[in-house]
């Protein structure tokens, strides 16, 4: 990233943190207005639903959290359970694959039959010690 892409990308956030600051502060703005304009009995009221409203909220947001980390958990054990199973097929493809290979190298032993039943020895001409023939007369 460059240094005009950062300063534009810049820019966007800046401009996005000031939407959503003028958004609260127009939020908060009209609430203010309202509790200093409405009547007590509606005041009351708010305070209430207010009171009831903040434990339930409290209580959704732990049950919640508590589902959403279930299932992280869950899909983390289904993750690795995969993963773990790939490995295994890939481990068990590379010893059936070894297993082949030594099988097609091992040379068949020589069957009893491909001997030859008679040796012939040929007898060899006599040489002297010095290398010379011997031939007799």
């Amino acid at each position: 990233m460059d240094r005009r892409e950062r300063q534009t990308a810049f820019r966007v956030v800046m401009a996005l943190i000031g939407l959503v600051g003028a958004g609260v502060a127009v939020v908060i703005g009209v609430l203010v207005y309202a509790l200093l304009h409405a009547p007590v009995s509606a005041l009351r009221w708010w305070a209430g639903v207010t009171t009831i409203a903040v434990p339930l909220a409290v209580w959704g947001g732990y049950a919640l959290g508590k589902i959403v980390a279930r299932e992280r958990l869950t899909g983390l054990e289904q993750g690795v359970s995969t993963v773990m199973k790939a490995a295994e097929q890939t481990a068990n493809l590379r010893v059936a694959t070894i297993r082949e290979v030594r099988e097609v190298r091992r040379p068949e032993p020589p069957s009893p039959s491909a001997h030859p039943t008679q040796v012939v020895i040929v007898p060899a001409t006599p040489r002297l010690p010095g290398g010379q023939d011997v031939v007799e007369v």
